[in-house]
């Protein structure tokens, strides 16, 4: 019984030994990992909104010496593990599942878009990582939030931006600028979808009526969000972008993108250590300073949206909510017939 005692006690001093070591060699590094398109349909959106930032961020991070970790007592930098998940549903939930099991990193971050996100969703909630969707907007995001406790949605949902649009051209038409009617083209896939099913529903209520509605396929142009270009945490943002990347973000998804990589430090930072599940618990309490502004996250969506821009002197300007400030005026055209 005594030996057997005292090879219980040399095991147990060796596996401490063997957690200490592992856990310092761990704290000399941060893994981050994701899989973004770099080719497929989706590669154009994430190269404008998330590849670039994504590089940004990290840049910026470990020219700072990394991420304070009170554990290691030191700043600790990002190593990347990146890979293609070629614009296909199943090939991000299989690089997710790899990153997660095989490469074994601290943190992951997103896919672009709502489709490829809700794809993901079940993976990251499976193995407790923090999913930032920052790029997927539906009307869904309440209910996923309760399904998916480690999900937080930057984007916010469809109707809201339906409601913001309808609430302009509601002002609009008061002021004699517009009448009732309604023409509407949407692209067909993820977020085009659930935004245009969304404005189909509150155009009648509003007293619209929809006289031309069609889809078409990605790879089209559109635009909705803006920017408060006056405001000189963006301004310097974007100055920031263009000496890294050399090219400007987007007028959208590009700075709450960004603003969400900011609340993952500063979450990190506080907890202090590698915890997911602690850093999830601050993401939800906490408020965060961004380019954006203050950031709360409490309900899992992020709430503090620019609904409605319109390109204005060159520059695409958030112009509702039109009480929020900031927001410049929306400039309207006459129309060339009182039926338009």
């Amino acid at each position: 019984m005594k030996t057997n005692r005292r090879l219980l006690t040399v095991s147990a001093v060796a596996l401490s030994f063997g957690l200490m070591l592992g856990t310092a060699h761990a704290q000399d590094k941060i893994r981050i990992g994701w899989a973004l398109s770099k080719t497929g349909p989706n590669a154009g959106g994430t190269a404008t909104t998330q590849t670039p930032n994504y590089q940004l961020g990290v840049k910026e991070i470990n020219a700072a010496g990394g991420i304070m970790l009170q554990s290691a007592g030191k700043r600790v930098p990002i190593e990347v593990v990146d890979c293609d998940d070629r614009s296909n549903s199943e090939e991000a939930v299989r690089a997710i599942e790899r990153l997660i099991t095989q490469d074994k990193v601290d943190f992951v971050l997103p896919p672009w878009g709502t489709a490829l996100n809700l794809a993901v969703g079940p993976t990251f909630n499976k193995h407790g990582y923090p999913q930032l969707a920052l790029t997927a907007v539906t009307d869904r995001a309440k209910d996923l939030a309760k399904r998916w406790p480690n999900a937080f949605f930057f984007l916010g949902m469809g109707s809201r931006y339906a409601e913001g649009l309808m609430a302009q051209l509601e002002l609009l038409r008061k002021e004699g600028k517009i009448g009732n009617s309604i023409a509407m083209v949407s692209v067909d896939y993820g977020f085009g979808i659930d935004l245009s099913t969304a404005a189909r529903k509150v155009v009648e209520k509003h007293g619209f009526k929809l006289v031309y509605d069609k889809t078409y396929p990605l790879g089209g142009v559109m635009g909705i969000g803006g920017v408060n270009f006056d405001s000189p945490a963006i301004q310097d943002y974007f100055k920031r972008h263009q000496a890294s990347e050399g090219r400007e973000p987007d007028r959208w998804a590009s700075a709450v993108t960004y603003a969400g990589l900011q609340a993952l430090h500063q979450a990190i930072e506080r907890v202090g250590r590698i915890d997911r599940a602690a850093v999830t618990a601050e993401l939800k309490k906490g408020s965060f300073d961004t380019i954006v502004g203050p950031m709360k996250l409490d309900t899992q969506l992020f709430n503090n949206l620019w609904l409605v821009g319109q390109w204005q002197d060159g520059e695409f300007r958030a112009i509702a909510p039109a009480e929020r400030a900031g927001a410049r005026k929306a400039i309207v055209p006459k129309p060339a017939s009182k039926n338009l």
